[in-house]
């Protein structure tokens, strides 16, 4: 709770990866022009944990494994974060579709997700 995650507002979600045991997403500054800025960090996150989506039709959806929620999570795909919150034991990420996605820690694994964002990462 004592991370601050600001940096995710107003991202672009631009890609989304599904492993055996993984979901890797990948975002991008929509507001920089990389013809104009070179080396521009992204940001990925690699979430090994529980997730949970919320959208506005079917309300709360939780699982372990990413792949049973591809549904509702390929909707966020060229959607901006517009708000987030950081609990002690998860990390919401609302969108700009009103749709939420909350990675949640695991008590059971060592990482539950982790957030790269050009030199730093964040380890929950």
């Amino acid at each position: 709770p004592d991370e601050n995650f600001d940096f995710l507002t107003g991202k672009l979600l631009q890609q989304m990866c599904f492993g055996e045991n993984e979901l890797v997403l990948h975002f991008d500054d929509p507001k920089v022009d990389p013809r104009v800025v070179r080396d521009i960090p992204k940001i990925m996150c690699i979430i090994e944990a529980d997730i949970e989506i919320i959208t506005p039709i079917r309300g709360k959806s939780r699982a372990e494994d990413a792949r049973s929620l591809a549904s509702d999570l390929v909707s966020l795909l060229g959607k901006h974060i517009i708000g987030i919150e950081a609990t002690d034991r998860a990390l919401s990420l609302s969108f700009d579709n009103e749709y939420t996605l909350v990675l949640h820690d695991s008590e059971e694994r060592y990482e539950s997700f982790n957030i790269r964002y050009g030199d730093r990462t964040i380890v929950v």
